[in-house]
This record gives C-alpha cells, structure tokens and sequence, in this order.
C-alpha cells in the first residue's frame, strides 16, 4: 500500500503541468447557450454578426448590427458572384435582443434574426432580402477578458477594459434566399453561415488591445473550426510574446459537438497597410492537443481604415474556404 500512495505522488509531481493561461485571458470557455443572446445594456460595446461565404465562388457578406456608445446601426459588406463590391448601412436607434430574435430599427431600415425560425431579414432603402438558415449547429463562447486600462469616457481618468462575454449561437449552418444591395444581387444558395455576438466594456479607439482575430473555417465531414481572440497590450513585451500573449478559443465544431479549448498561437506573414501603419497577421495557425488549426487570407480582402483602427474582412484559403477578420490598431 505504501508502494502504491508513493508511485501514485510522484507520478502526480513529475506529470507535465498545463500551462497557465497568459494574463487577462478569458476565464471561462465553453459552448453558447440561448441565454448569451439577449442584449446587455450595460456593456459600453456590443454586436452581433452574421457571416456567410459562398463555398462555390468568391462571394462573402458581413452583416452587423453594432452599437458602441451612442452610436448605432447596422453594417452590410461583402462581394457578389459577379464580383461587385458593397459597403452599405443605416442607422438603428433601437436595438434589442432576447434569447430568440434580435431587432435592430431605425427611421432608414431594419435587421430581424430569429433563432426559432432561423430566418433574417434586412429591409432599407438601400439593402432588401431575407435568408433562411438549416443545418443548425451551436458553437463556443467564452466570458471575461480583462484586458487593462483604457481612457475614461467623458472625464480625466482611466477604466477597465473588458470584453465581459463573447458567444456563437450558430457556428455553422446552411444558408438559402436573396440579398439586393443597391442594385448588387446575392443569390445566396448552398452558402454556409455563422452568427456571433460580443459584448462589453471595449471600444475598437482602446489602445489596451490589438490584434484582434476571428476565424470560421469549414473542414470535411461536418466539422468547422472557430478561432477568437486578441492581445492585451501591457502584456506583450520580449520574442514571441505577441503570439504567446494571444488571448482566446480554438474550437472544432461537429457531429458529435462543440470541443473547445485555449491554444497556442502562431502568425505569419504580417501586413502593413498605408497610410495609418497597421499590421495584422495574413497567415495563422492554432493548435491545443488534437485541434489544430491552420489558414490564410484570401489575395482579395475588404480594408477599412479609420483613425481609431483598422478592420480586414474576407474570405480564407482553400478548398473550404472560411470567413476572416481580423481588427488592429495604428503603430504609435
């Protein structure tokens, strides 16, 4: 017996220990539930996305609804089959979400999801159409980034910076229906979908985070790999420490369910983007235990640059291609 307690302790001591996650990473991981849909009206910033690519041809679209301090609205993006371009939006005083259905309206137009009925609907001067989603699958979500100090809203000072809980409701589904963007037509047939929602107390100005990264990437035999995070700026300092700072999810979405965990983090291949100065990662690669996760930009991204930061939208390479985005700063 005492043989047995002996071996059983050292093999407890000389065991590998997991790493730690890196300083202001999110505390809890796992998968979304309905209850993360709903609106937080606390939150300083908060979004819900739905991304669709078109797996047969080069199309992809990016529709938010936003609202960060007074200002909202809902965004569209994309390109067509045909290769036309859009980058419209209105505005929307009035958005509202519980756990089924998301309003965002205003005096220009309209966004509807609901979850129940899988169907979204956007109606504006500029933007008709409706989708409907199948094939359903849920995917991860994670809760409370700290990532420092940022400056105080309306007065001398600092705050927290936090992104209190970001959420999938949908990692992946099958997307049907049509979409006119200012005379640009989608004819949205066999496209896969995701939707995600994020909130908290970050703004896109705060220079306590950058190297923002988002990724969902089809994969054969149902499965789909979701990768989200960025860094939190007092911490990175030294080689290397950018990516090991990197803080987020890797997650393999499938048949048999959502597997979700924290992992290492390499980017490659850094672009500078003109005038403002911004880098950002086109080549990226992600792996904890058996998920690992390996992709690149498309040649052809939508760039928007802005004083306070920089957004890179598209699509991934590859046979299964993927939705992208990646936000960053302006080099100070």
């Amino acid at each position: 017996m005492r043989r047995a307690i002996l071996v059983a302790f050292l093999l407890a001591v000389l065991a590998p220990q997991a790493a730690a996650a890196p300083q202001g990473a999110p505390r809890a991981i796992g998968v979304s539930s309905p209850a993360d849909h709903a609106t937080h009206p606390r939150a300083m910033h908060e979004w819900w996305s739905v991304r669709l690519v078109d797996p047969r041809s080069r199309a992809w679209l990016d529709v938010t609804a936003d609202r960060e301090l007074d200002v909202r609205g809902v965004r569209v993006i994309g390109v067509n089959a045909a290769n036309q371009w859009v980058d419209d939006g209105f505005g929307t005083p009035d958005i509202a979400a519980n756990r089924t259905s998301l309003d965002a309206v205003g005096p220009d137009g309209r966004l509807a999801v609901r979850r129940r009925g899988a169907g979204i609907a956007l109606e504006s001067s500029a933007v008709t159409g409706t989708l409907r989603l199948s094939n359903i699958r849920r995917g991860p979500a994670a809760r409370g980034w700290r990532l420092g100090e940022g400056f105080a809203i309306g007065g001398a000072g600092f705050r927290p910076v936090t992104l209190d809980g970001w959420s999938m409701p949908i990692a992946a589904a099958n997307a049907r229906g049509s979409l006119n963007i200012r005379g640009a037509p989608f004819d949205v047939r066999g496209w896969r979908a995701s939707y995600q929602h994020g909130w908290g107390d970050v703004l896109q100005g705060d220079r306590a985070w950058d190297f923002w990264d988002q990724l969902v990437v089809p994969a054969p035999n149902g499965v789909t790999y979701v990768a989200y995070g960025l860094n939190r700026l007092d911490t990175v300092t030294g080689p290397g420490a950018r990516d090991a700072q990197w803080l987020g999810l890797l997650a393999r979405v499938g048949p048999n369910g959502v597997r979700v965990c924290r992992p290492r983090v390499d980017r490659h291949r850094w672009a500078l983007l003109y005038p403002e100065f911004t880098r950002y990662a086109t080549w990226l690669r992600f792996r904890c235990g058996e998920i690992k996760l390996r992709t690149g930009d498309a040649q052809t991204m939508s760039i928007a640059q802005y004083v306070t930061h920089a957004e890179v939208r598209g699509r991934t390479r590859g046979r299964r291609p993927g939705f992208a985005m990646h936000l960053a700063h302006p080099l100070r």
